[in-house]
């Protein structure tokens, strides 16, 4: 070709590349698989990120169930705390309770069915009771004392004053001491 301005256009030259070691793209090879394994590492512990992080949210909302449930068990297990308490303490109070019935009843287990009573009175804090009464004899006011008398829980009995009625009945009164703390009380 003409020299044309001082340019010379040479014929055209290619130069071929020989691959003479194979292997010679190794590197790059190398580089892809690395990608490839970053990105698949990458994408696998994302998901497992995302699986943990929901496996967390439900143990959570667990956890606030349980605690809600315990909350209430816990208001049930101070109801049955009062509930134990308050049985308890009547427990004590009924332990400590006077049986005016119980009394009555004993009183009436020693007593003779001939004897009329008119008036009956107690006194638990002193341990006294006092009774006016009818007898139609004195033997019957002497066996009733005795009747009395032999009771474990009656301390000490005293009679007062006798008067003979016109219809020749006895009235009489009677003071009985009695051991409160067992007289009173109910002994099945």
């Amino acid at each position: 070709m003409p020299n044309q301005g001082g340019l010379q256009l040479l014929p055209e030259t290619r130069k071929s590349i020989s691959v003479t070691v194979p292997g010679e793209n190794r590197v790059f090879y190398v580089g892809i698989v690395v990608l490839i394994v970053s990105v698949l590492l990458t994408v696998g512990l994302w998901f497992l990120r995302s699986k943990k992080v929901n496996e967390f949210s439900e143990i959570s909302n667990d956890l606030k169930t349980i605690g809600t449930q315990i909350d209430a068990n816990i208001e049930i297990v101070n109801s049955v705390a009062t509930v134990s308490q308050q049985i308890g303490n009547i427990s004590k109070l009924l332990d400590g309770h006077i049986y005016w019935s119980r009394a009555l009843g004993r009183m009436e287990n020693l007593l003779s069915p001939q004897i009329q009573i008119d008036s009956l009175s107690g006194n638990v804090i002193s341990g006294e009771i006092s009774l006016k009464a009818f007898s139609p004899s004195y033997t019957i006011i002497a066996k009733q004392i005795a009747s009395f008398i032999s009771d474990p829980f009656i301390k000490d009995v005293s009679i007062g004053e006798i008067t003979t009625q016109t219809s020749g009945r006895l009235e009489f009164s009677m003071m009985l001491k009695v051991n409160s703390s067992e007289f009173f009380k109910y002994n099945q």
